[in-house]
Order: structure tokens, then sequence, then C-alpha cells
């Protein structure tokens, strides 16, 4: 049975922004799981000390917004994605496909990778 809600969309037809937040997760934990894992989570770390150089420059990007997609282990992962399947629609459908978007990469940009 798949997780939903009896919130119906309202303003979207398809949450694009949140099934493609989940899609591009599972991929990255699947690449995680491979031998390309490494050089993953490298391209993604969240440095500290690239927000010293400056945040113009196209290399702390990727780990600035990236670092939300890389998960521990399976557990981790389906925790976070059942959250965001169970919210994510919702919270796309008030703020539209857009302003979702922007919402979602100023909370990657703003939050503190654990670890």
């Amino acid at each position: 049975m798949p997780i939903r809600d009896d919130n119906r969309l309202t303003r979207i037809r398809v949450p694009w922004v949140t099934w493609g937040l989940i899609a591009a997760a599972i991929l990255c934990f699947l690449v995680q799981l491979g031998r390309q894992g490494e050089a993953l989570e490298e391209a993604l770390a969240f440095r500290v000390h690239g927000f010293q150089d400056s945040l113009l420059d196209p290399a702390v990007w990727p780990g600035l917004l990236g670092h939300v997609l890389l998960h521990g282990h399976l557990l981790h992962l389906a925790r976070h994605l059942i959250v965001l399947a169970a919210f994510g629609d919702n919270v796309e459908d008030a703020l539209g496909h857009l302003r979702d978007a922007l919402f979602l990469a100023f909370s990657a940009a703003a939050a503190r990778p654990s670890g």
C-alpha cells in the first residue's frame, strides 16, 4: 500500500519537485552502495572552509546543496523518504513548484550535516 494522506492537491497536479527529490535521494544511495560511492560522497561533501573562499565559487555549490542527498544506511534513507512522501506533496501544493524547489534549496544550504 503506498504512503498517502487524505489531503488532495488543489494547485498542482503532480508534485514533480517532491518526486524528483525522492528519485535523486534513491539514486544517490544506490551509487553510494556501488563502487563509485566514495567519489559521490567526496563530490557532495559539505565543507565549511568552502564558505571562506567564496559562495560564488562553483565548486562550493555541490556540497552546499548536495549533502542532503547522502544517507548513512537504508533506515536513514527510508525515514527521510517516508516523511518526504507524506508531507512533500502538500508543501509543494501550497508553495508551487518553483517556490518549493527554492525552499528545499535554501533548507539544504542552511542545514548542518550530521556526522
